[in-house]
């Protein structure tokens, strides 16, 4: 019983796992940007142009 609930454990984990690390492959050979959500770069990835929305969406 106990190995029928390891192997049942393995497949639910390790699938995510498998999931992680196909993910992270295709990732590897591109240069990786972390921004702050609040720059305005990052307000302008979103569509966010707006002077006054910005200025908001810092002060919060």
């Amino acid at each position: 019983m106990f190995a029928l609930g390891c192997v049942v454990i393995g497949f639910v984990f390790g699938r995510r796992g498998v999931d992680i690390y196909i993910k992270k492959s295709k990732l590897k050979g591109y240069p990786l940007e972390f921004v702050d959500p609040n720059s305005d770069k990052a307000m302008k990835l979103f569509g966010i142009t707006d002077k006054k929305v910005i200025s908001n969406v810092k002060a919060n």
